[in-house]
């Protein structure tokens, strides 16, 4: 696996919102591919969402590869509204790209409150609570209580800010410099959630099964 990059995260995010609301997909895959690596560095019992992640990113790249979709599916709106009005989200032998998506929107909602919380930590904190309590109050409320106690006990194998930071800062960055950046991509990511839930609600897709 490549080192997990904050900054190009923070650039796709940007892309992904920058030009239109309509969210660039593949900016915002980029963006998630990233994001994934995080996972890793959380440690081994967090693979399961990271393999979770990666398969259904797998499900939109290969949409976006295929031509009859890659001009609808270019933007989230426009999946949305392609998938909507063909009547595809109704077949259950479809994979949708909407309902993948949506579990992938949830999950950002998670990842924006995480970092946000860490960059409110001294580097001696642990991320085992700020983990936990980002957890409960987004990603948590869609998932059943065995997946809660398995995150609940996972989260507390987490050790500190500052060696998470070790890992990321190849190029001995002081705290403050990534203090600043979390800064900016949290800031990104919201505006991409916000956007990205402006238009399930929009087109009434919050409660896809």
């Amino acid at each position: 696996m490549q080192d997990f990059q904050l900054e190009k995260v923070n650039d796709y995010l940007l892309a992904c919102h920058s030009r239109d609301e309509k969210l660039c997909l593949r900016f915002y895959i980029s963006a998630y591919e990233e994001l994934n690596k995080l996972f890793g560095l959380l440690g081994s019992l967090f693979g399961f969402i990271s393999s979770d992640v990666q398969s259904k990113l797998e499900i939109l790249s290969t949409y976006l590869a295929d031509s009859e979709n890659a001009t609808a599916f270019s933007t989230v709106s426009g999946m949305l509204r392609c998938e909507k009005e063909s009547g595809k989200l109704v077949d259950s032998k479809y994979i949708s790209g909407s309902r993948t998506l949506l579990r992938l929107h949830r999950a950002l909602g998670f990842l924006v409150d995480f970092l946000e919380r860490i960059s409110t930590l001294s580097l001696s904190d642990s991320l085992s609570k700020v983990c936990y309590l980002s957890y409960r109050s987004t990603l948590g409320n869609y998932h059943p209580q065995l997946i809660r106690l398995m995150v609940k006990g996972a989260v507390y194998t987490l050790s500190s800010k500052k060696d998470l930071l070790d890992k990321i800062n190849k190029d001995n960055k002081e705290e403050e410099y990534y203090n600043k950046l979390l800064v900016e991509v949290v800031k990104n990511g919201r505006k991409v959630y916000q956007l990205t839930d402006a238009l399930y609600t929009f087109h009434n897709l919050h409660d896809l099964p």
